[in-house]
């Protein structure tokens, strides 16, 4: 079973992208996350305030995304971003099935605070959330 807590909370490394973790295929689980969706990198590029040339990086598998950065990936798709991670893990061919439950209650609520925010103020609280990634 995928221990997705110790991608999100580890306090030697606070500053690293979700590839120096593990050998993870993000970008496949991104690519057909997007396919199965009907959504293209612009869109989501959009939705999340990342820049649409580093999304077709991820999606590509040209860059591994920051765990901030998948985030706001995440909830651009819609998804949880262990689901990324999940799907990433899994064996090519392999679908897995959506989970419908958040683990904490307040998911939900911080998923939709963050889909109700512009390109301009996601990218702002990713600016945020890396600067608190470096404080103790």
């Amino acid at each position: 079973m995928l221990n997705v807590r110790k991608f999100f909370v580890n306090d030697h490394h606070r500053n690293f992208s979700v590839g120096n973790i593990a050998d993870m295929d993000i970008g496949r689980a991104l690519a057909s996350m997007l396919r199965e969706r009907k959504l293209s990198a612009a869109a989501v590029a959009k939705r999340s305030g990342l820049s649409t040339a580093s999304l077709s990086k991820y999606k590509g598998g040209k860059a591994s995304p920051s765990l901030a950065a998948l985030g706001l990936i995440a909830s651009a798709i819609g998804v949880r971003p262990s689901e990324i991670i999940a799907r990433a893990e899994a064996p090519e061919g392999v679908m897995l099935p959506e989970v419908d439950h958040l683990p904490y209650p307040d998911e939900q609520q911080m998923q939709d605070a963050l889909a109700a925010l512009s390109g301009r103020k996601r990218r702002a609280l990713l600016d945020f959330i890396q600067a608190m990634e470096g404080e103790p």
